[in-house]
C-alpha cells in the first residue's frame, strides 16, 4: 500500500476493531479497542472475543452481520460500556475463516477534550523518537506530563533487574510563574511507598480525591491541595521496565484517564516495545493480516495524505455505503462527486466537511451528516475522522445509520405521543427518583398541584409535598420499603379557601419502580382529583353528626317530657286510688260517690293509657324502645295478663276462654312489651264486641316460633279498611264500633312491637263475622344489653303486706310524695318521706330502712346521685332500692344496673304492682337476714 501502513490507519482509527480466528480467539486488535475496553497493550491477544463482546444469539445469527448492534462490552476491571457494535467476517490468506467487530461508544457530538487529549498524546509520542536512551525517554514523558496534563509534579523510574531496585531517572514539575501552577515540593518520602506497590503488583493506580490513602503521606497532600494522582507500571510482556507518576491540584477527567492510559502504553513500546522483534516474513504476514482486517471491516475507511488531502484508500465498505467506486482524487473532488448536508438540510460546506477538518485544521471530529445517495436516496452518516500522527494525512470512518436514526426518530415520536395522551389524562402523573425528586410530570399533575412544570421538575420533595406529613412518610415508604402506598383524601394546597375548604382534595397512588438494570428507579405517582366526592362525603358526614345530635336532643326531649308528664298524671292516678281506699273504708258509702271513684278512676287509666301510647310512639321514632327478654312460663304469663280482661268480658255477658298448645312452654321474650299486645289486642276484642265470645290461643309456628291469635265474635273491618288498620290514628268508620272509640294508637304501637323484634302482626277480617288478630314472634330474640325485667305483681290480687316495715319514700312532687305515702301506710308501712336527695342522705344516717323508693330525676342531686352514695357507703351499700321514674330507657337504664338497681317501676305507679314489688324485697330481705 503505496505512502502508508495498514498498521498506521488501524492504529489511528477511532473505532475499536478486534479480529477473531475460527476458534473465536482474538488475534489482533488495534489501540482504540484496548484503550475502550481497558486492557494493557497485547493481553487481549489470546482471549475468547465472547468475554468482552456481546455476542448474544441475536448478535450471532447470520442475518445480524453487517448491521448495527447495541450491547455493553466488558472492560479489564469488571465493569461494562454502552457500544455500538458490527459484525463482519473474512478469510486470511491461508483460507482461515476471520471475525471482524467493530466497536464504538454511543455518543454523539464532538469532545474536545478527548481531542485535546489525543493530540497531547501525538504530541508526545512525537517527541519520544528512535534512538534516545531509556533515561531519555521518561524524561520527555514526564515533561509532556506536566506540559499537557497540568501535572504539578511528574517523575520516572527504571527498574533495575540486577538489584531488583527502582532507580529515579526523570522529574518535571511546571515553571513558577506569576498567578500559574506552581510546582509541588518533591517531597519522596510522601508517595514512595505507592510507587513500590504499584511496581510489585504491576496494577496502575489512578484516583481522584486522595483523602483515606495509607501509602500517600495526607499532610503532604493536604499542604499542596493535591486532588489526584496517577501511577502506571510500565511492564513489557511480563518484564516491568518502570513506573511513571503525575500528581495534579484538580481531578483527572475520563477522557484524561484514557489519553494518560495511551500515553503509558507508548512509553513503554519506546522503553522496549510490547512484542518482540519479527523478521520480515513474519511482519509481512501480519501487514497482510491487517490488510485483510481492513478490506472486511463493515465499517467505511477513507485516508487522504498530503497537504491536498489526496485520496488514497477506501475499503470496500466505503464504495458500498457510498453507491460507488472512489478512485484515487483529491479531496476537492471526492468533495463535488459525494455530496453532504447537515441534519437541518443546510449543505455543507467545504471547511465544514469532518474529513478537511481533521486534515486542515488537525480536529478529532465525530458528526452526523445527511449523505445524497447517486441513486436518489438520502441516508444519514455517522462520521469520525482524526489526523494521522508525524504524516501529513487523515483517516476518516463512517457508516450508515438511517435505520438507527429512523428507529430514534420513531422513538421520539411516540415519545412525544406518549407525553401528549399523558398530558390530557385526567389523572396526574408525576415519576419521583430515588430521592424522592420529581423528573416528570403531565399536565394534569401542573393543574391539580397548581404549579407550573418547571416549578415541579427538579423540586425535592419537602418542596414538592409541602406541609403533607402523611404524604411525604408515604413516599419515604415507597422508596424504601418498595411497597406500593395509598393516601386518600389529601387536602390540597395547605392554604383554605374563604369557605375553610381546601381547594381540592386529591388521592395519591405511589407505585416503586423496578430495580432492573437500564430502566428507571423511584416511583411512579398518580394523582387523582376527589374534590366532590369527598365534600359530598364531608357534607354526608356533617348531616349524619347532625342527625345524630338531634336524635339526641330529641332522646333527651324525651326524657323531660316523659318526666314532666307522668309526674301529674301519677298523682292523680295515686290520689285516685286513695281516695278509693277512703271511700271502701267507710260503712256506708254513698252510690253516688262510689260511682264518681270509679269514673275518677277509670278516667286516670284511659289517660295513662294514652300517655303511654303517645310517649311509645315517640320513642319508635326516635329509636328509644328497647326490649328486656327474659324466660319465663306462658301458660302462667297468659293467665295472669288476661284476668283483668277475663273479668271485663264477663261483666259484657261474653264468653271469654284462652288456651296453650303446648302446656308446660317456656319461651323467652320481653314479658312486659308482650303483655301490651296481647292485652291490646284481647282489650280491643272485648271492647268492641257486644255479643258472642273472644278467644285466645298460643301456639308454635312450624319453625318454633311463637304464635299469639285473638278472635272476636264482634262487627268485623271492611276490606277497604283493613289496608290502614295498623296506621297511626286511624279509627275505621263503623256504626257497631263507634260506640267505643279509640285514640287510634294502639294496633300501630302493637305493629311495631311485634316488627321491631323481627315478627309480624295480621289481621284477617270479614263484617258481621268478627275478626282474628295474629301475632308471630321469633322464637328466641336475644338483646344487646340483657336488662333486668321491671319489676311485676304475681297476681290480680294485692299481695299480703308486711306490716311496720320501715320504707324510705325520695319523691320531689309533693302531689305525687303525700299520696303514696298515705297508701303505703294505709296498707301497713311506716313510711319517712324525704322530698329531695340531701334529705334522703339525712334520713339514711338517722337510721336503716327496710327499702328506699327513690324518684329518678329530682332537681339538685338527682336519684342516680342518691343510689351512687348509698351503694358507696360501707354501712348501708346492701339496701334494697327501687327506682319510680318516668325515665327509664337508654343509657339511663344502663347507669342504674351499673349502680346495681334492685328494681324499677315506671310511672305512673300502679300501686298493686308497688305492693307486689315491696313485699317481694321485703321478703327476700327478711330470708336472707
Amino acid at each position: 500500500m503505496t505512502g502508508f501502513e495498514v498498521c498506521d490507519i488501524l492504529g489511528a482509527l477511532t473505532d475499536a476493531v478486534l479480529v477473531a480466528d475460527g476458534t473465536g480467539q482474538i488475534v489482533a486488535v488495534n489501540p482504540a479497542a484496548e484503550r475502550l475496553l481497558g486492557w494493557p497493550d497485547g493481553e487481549l491477544v489470546g482471549r475468547p472475543l465472547g468475554d468482552v463482546v456481546p455476542l448474544d444469539a441475536a448478535a450471532a445469527r447470520p442475518e445480524a452481520l453487517g448491521r448495527l448492534l447495541r450491547g455493553r462490552a466488558r472492560r479489564r476491571d469488571g465493569t461494562e460500556a454502552e457500544v455500538e457494535l458490527t459484525l463482519s467476517t473474512a478469510r486470511a490468506d491461508d483460507g482461515a475463516e476471520l471475525t471482524v467487530a467493530v466497536l464504538r461508544e454511543p455518543e454523539l457530538g464532538p469532545r474536545p477534550e478527548v481531542g485535546r487529549y489525543l493530540r497531547a498524546t501525538v504530541r508526545a509520542a512525537a517527541r519520544l523518537g528512535a534512538g534516545l536512551r531509556p533515561e531519555e525517554v521518561l524524561q520527555a514523558a514526564a515533561e509532556s506530563l506536566v506540559a499537557d496534563f497540568d501535572a504539578v509534579l511528574a517523575r520516572g523510574w527504571l527498574y533495575e533487574p540486577g538489584s531488583a531496585t527502582l532507580m529515579l531517572w526523570a522529574d518535571a514539575a511546571p515553571a513558577p510563574t506569576s498567578g500559574g501552577e506552581s510546582p509541588a515540593p518533591i517531597d519522596p518520602a510522601a508517595y514512595l511507598e505507592k510507587i513500590g506497590e504499584v511496581a510489585r503488583s504491576r496494577q496502575p493506580f489512578v484516583r481522584n480525591g486522595l483523602e483515606g490513602e495509607p501509602l500517600i503521606d495526607q499532610g503532604w497532600v493536604t499542604r499542596e491541595g493535591i486532588a489526584a494522582a496517577a501511577v502506571f507500571p510500565l511492564v513489557s510482556g511480563d518484564e516491568l521496565r518502570g513506573v511513571l507518576a503525575l500528581f495534579r491540584r484538580r481531578p483527572l477527567s475520563e477522557e484524561a484517564i484514557e489519553a494518560l492510559q495511551a500515553l503509558a502504553a507508548i512509553v513503554t513500546v519506546t522503553l522496549g516495545g510490547v512484542r518482540p522483534p519479527v523478521d520480515g516474513s513474519e511482519a509481512e504476514a501480519q501487514r497482510r493480516r491487517l490488510q485483510t482486517v481492513l478490506e472486511v471491516m463493515p465499517v467505511g475507511v477513507l485516508v487522504v495524505e498530503g497537504p491536498e488531502g489526496r485520496l488514497m484508500l477506501a475499503n470496500p465498505a466505503a464504495e458500498q455505503i457510498v453507491g460507488g467506486p472512489i478512485a484515487a482524487a483529491s479531496i476537492e473532488e471526492f468533495a463535488e462527486r459525494f455530496t453532504l448536508s447537515h441534519l437541518d438540510g443546510r449543505s455543507a460546506l467545504p471547511d465544514e466537511r469532518p474529513l478537511l477538518r481533521a486534515l486542515r485544521r488537525g480536529e478529532y471530529v465525530r458528526d452526523r451528516m445527511r449523505y445524497h445517495h447517486p441513486d436518489g436516496a438520502e441516508i444519514i452518516l455517522e462520521m469520525a475522522t482524526t489526523p494521522l500522527p508525524d504524516r501529513a494525512g487523515a483517516v476518516a470512518t463512517f457508516r450508515d445509520i438511517t435505520p438507527q436514526v429512523r428507529m430514534e426518530t420513531d422513538r421520539a415520536e411516540r415519545a412525544a405521543q406518549l407525553k401528549a395522551l399523558l398530558d390530557h389524562l385526567p389523572v396526574g402523573v408525576a415519576y419521583l427518583d430515588e430521592q424522592g425528586v420529581c423528573r416528570a410530570c403531565n399536565g394534569a399533575a401542573n393543574r391539580l398541584l397548581g404549579r407550573h412544570r418547571q416549578e415541579l421538575i427538579g423540586a425535592p420533595i419537602e418542596e414538592l409535598l409541602g406541609a403533607s406529613t402523611e404524604l411525604r412518610e408515604a413516599v419515604a415508604r415507597c422508596l424504601h420499603d418498595r411497597e406500593a402506598q395509598d393516601v386518600e383524601a389529601i387536602p390540597w394546597p395547605p392554604s383554605v379557601s374563604n369557605d375553610g375548604e381546601p381547594a381540592r382534595y386529591l388521592d395519591w397512588r405511589l407505585v416503586p419502580l423496578a430495580a432492573e438494570p437500564n430502566r428507571p428507579r423511584g416511583a411512579l405517582t398518580l394523582i387523582l382529583d376527589v374534590t366532590e366526592r369527598t365534600r359530598a362525603r364531608l357534607a354526608l358526614q356533617r348531616a349524619k353528626e347532625a342527625a345524630e345530635q338531634a336524635s339526641r336532643n330529641k332522646t333527651q326531649f324525651l326524657s323531660a317530657v316523659s318526666h314532666d308528664l307522668r309526674t301529674p298524671v301519677n298523682a292523680l292516678s295515686l290520689q285516685a286510688e286513695l281516695l278509693a281506699c277512703l271511700v271502701a273504708e267507710q260503712d256506708n258509702p254513698s252510690g253516688e260517690l262510689t260511682m264518681l271513684v270509679a269514673d275518677l278512676q277509670q278516667a286516670a287509666a284511659n289517660l295513662i293509657e294514652l300517655l303511654n301510647d303517645l310517649l311509645d310512639l315517640a320513642r319508635f321514632d326516635s329509636g328509644q324502645i328497647e326490649h328486656h327478654p327474659s324466660d319465663f312460663a306462658l301458660e302462667t304469663w297468659l293467665s295472669q295478663t288476661l284476668a283483668p280482661l277475663e273479668v271485663m268480658a264477663h261483666a259484657k255477658g261474653l264468653q271469654f276462654s284462652w288456651r296453650v298448645d303446648q302446656p308446660g312452654r317456656v319461651v323467652r321474650a320481653d314479658r312486659i312489651k308482650l303483655g301490651r299486645v296481647l292485652t291490646n289486642l284481647a282489650g280491643n276484642a272485648v271492647k268492641f264486641t257486644e255479643r258472642g265470645a273472644v278467644e285466645v290461643t298460643a301456639g308454635a309456628g312450624p319453625d318454633g316460633a311463637l304464635v299469639l291469635a285473638v278472635r272476636d265474635t264482634g262487627p268485623g273491618i271492611p276490606a277497604d279498611q283493613l289496608e290502614r288498620i295498623f296506621d297511626e290514628f286511624a279509627q275505621l268508620r263503623n256504626p257497631e264500633r263507634d260506640r267505643t272509640k279509640g285514640t287510634g294508637l294502639g294496633l300501630a304501637i302493637c305493629r311495631r312491637l311485634v316488627e321491631s323484634v323481627g315478627g309480624r302482626l295480621m289481621v284477617a277480617s270479614r263484617p258481621g263475622a268478627g275478626s282474628t288478630f295474629t301475632a308471630i314472634l321469633p322464637p328466641d330474640h336475644l338483646p344487646d344489653v340483657a336488662l333486668p325485667a321491671p319489676a311485676t305483681c304475681d297476681g290480680s290480687t294485692r299481695p299480703d303486706t308486711a306490716p311496720g316495715a320501715a320504707i324510705l319514700l325520695v319523691e320531689d312532687d309533693p302531689h305525687s310524695r303525700r299520696s303514696l305515702a298515705r297508701l303505703l301506710q294505709h296498707a301497713g308501712f311506716a313510711v319517712e318521706p324525704a322530698p329531695d336527695g340531701p334529705s334522703a342522705l339525712e334520713a339514711l344516717e338517722r337510721g336503716r330502712p327496710a327499702l328506699v323508693l327513690l324518684d329518678l330525676m329530682m332537681p339538685g342531686m338527682d336519684g342516680a346521685e342518691v343510689l351512687r352514695r348509698i351503694r358507696a357507703h360501707p354501712s348501708r351499700h346492701d339496701v334494697p332500692v327501687v327506682v319510680l321514674s318516668g325515665d327509664v330507657i337508654g343509657e339511663r337504664s344502663r347507669e342504674l344496673i351499673a349502680l346495681n338497681v334492685n328494681g324499677m317501676i315506671a310511672k305512673p305507679v300502679d300501686f298493686d304492682e308497688l305492693l307486689g314489688v315491696v313485699n317481694r324485697y321485703l321478703a327476700a330481705s327478711q330470708a336472707a337476714g
